[in-house]
């Protein structure tokens, strides 16, 4: 199958949640490397820098719809999966749905954005067969199941007949860059309301990010490069600050004050933050600050002292991260 716009003689690539903050930079990296992109969007539409662009093209993938999935795929050499509705509990159904529409268009070639929640609580240094601490929360348990499943989908094609699939899962971190709404304006702003800054021990966590362009490069590579059965991959920038060190940098940046805050305080509301956040939902006035304070797996993560390697990265797409936290910062705040 060819779709209006795609060059004879280059490879095909559909990527799932193409109009996302991640989606859309790994749509541009891949037509970057020559490829035919698929942007596959649902709700929303592609930026317009991309629907216009040469060897792109949006189409309709719908993760619940078998039939969408299908007639995306069909044909493709590979699909980068990196579609999220927000629902952990959905993950499993819509990779089957996945990996059933690759199987039917003959793909053989699949690479899915992962995390690095499928460790857990592990700290220290971390390597890619390091099995998952406790506890393991509904975020990383579903994509750990997904990972499975790539495994086994990897495992079945070699016992039949025709070419084995691939499969990659890369395991990032917190992903920086401009239009970063969880980690910069929405991080600003829970600071800016006095939920979350500098906390003592409880933030002095390695905070594990990565820039969304070398993410998105390492997705293409994954894609378009040789590669033979099931690799997962941690994909994280060398670490370079503290939480507490990060909240600061993005506070000054992002022109708010970020008080400093006690530890215990902020460990005894987080269990209510939930509730509280509902509450503003709902337009009723007060508990600002309780609301944008942190949730139990957010203080989890502000305080691990964790290293991920990437040298599995390195080793089979020769990746290593070339963007910094001042350079994220700079792209997107550079003009305020």
């Amino acid at each position: 199958m060819t779709l209006p716009g795609e060059t004879a003689g280059a490879p095909v690539v559909l990527v799932t949640g193409a109009a996302g903050f991640l989606g859309r930079r790994v749509v541009a990296a891949l037509a970057g490397h020559g490829a035919t992109v698929r942007a596959g969007v649902n709700r929303s539409a592609l930026p317009a820098d991309l629907a216009g662009r040469a060897g792109v093209e949006s189409v309709s993938c719908q993760m619940g719809d078998a039939a969408s999935l299908q007639a995306a795929a069909a044909g493709a050499d590979a699909i980068v999966h990196g579609a999220y509705g927000g629902d952990p509990s959905a993950m499993a159904d819509e990779a089957g749905r996945l990996l059933a529409a690759a199987d039917a268009g003959g793909v053989r070639r699949m690479v899915m954005l992962s995390t690095i929640d499928v460790y857990g609580d592990r700290t220290g240094d971390i390597v890619e067969g390091d099995p998952p601490e406790p506890p393991l929360r509904p975020y990383g348990a579903a994509k750990r199941a997904v990972e499975d499943a790539l495994l086994a989908w990897v495992q079945r094609t070699r016992q039949a007949p025709g070419e084995a699939a691939a499969a990659v899962a890369l395991r990032i971190g917190c992903v920086l860059g401009p239009g970063s709404a969880l980690w910069f304006d929405g991080l600003a702003a829970r600071m800016a309301a006095g939920g979350i800054g500098p906390m003592g021990a409880a933030g002095e966590g390695l905070a594990p990010v990565v820039h969304v362009d070398d993410v998105a490069q390492l997705a293409a590579l994954a894609a378009l490069r040789p590669v033979t059965g099931f690799h997962a991959l941690n994909a994280v920038a060398p670490p370079e600050m503290t939480w507490n060190a990060y909240f600061a940098a993005l506070a000054a940046r992002a022109g708010v004050v970020a008080r400093a805050l006690d530890a215990r305080a902020v460990q005894r509301r987080a269990p209510v933050g939930r509730a509280a956040k509902g509450w503003r939902k709902l337009g009723l006035p007060g508990l600002g600050a309780l609301a944008a304070s942190p949730r139990p797996g957010e203080l989890a993560l502000f305080g691990r002292r964790a290293r991920y390697s990437t040298d599995a990265a390195a080793e089979i797409f020769g990746w290593v991260p070339q963007r910094t936290v001042a350079d994220a910062l700079d792209e997107a705040f550079g003009d305020r």
